[in-house]
């Protein structure tokens, strides 16, 4: 499997070799997060209305809280994009921001150290 040097996984980091639209169909994606007791997937990538549309749609069919970066998608037709996201915040789980997902991890790490 090849990665995009800016994306390689660190050390130790857990990969799933996607083989369909979702990240979830035929992998095991939703043992790894259970097993690590991950409960929130921040699906993104390319195509928006394709394979990210069909990751977000199964973990939330999987009982996991929904988070999609919007500025992390792209799309071929940027109608379809925003169509998927619409649909995505209306149904199933949150549309935000890199920025709010890192804001609220660094906030977390922050109390974490404090602790």
């Amino acid at each position: 499997m090849e990665f995009i040097e800016e994306l390689s996984p660190i050390d130790g980091e857990l990969t799933v070799h996607k083989h369909r639209y979702s990240g979830f169909k035929g992998t095991d994606l939703d043992m790894l997060l259970r097993a690590h007791n991950i409960r929130t997937v921040i699906p993104s990538g390319v195509s928006t209305n394709v394979c990210v549309e069909s990751t977000f749609r199964d973990a939330f069919e999987h009982n996991y809280y929904v988070c999609v970066p919007e500025d992390a998608c792209a799309s071929w037709d940027m109608e379809l994009h925003a169509a998927t996201m619409k649909t995505a915040n209306a149904r199933f789980g949150l549309v935000t921001s890199i920025d709010e997902i890192t804001g609220i991890w660094g906030a977390r790490a922050t109390a974490q150290a404090a602790e």
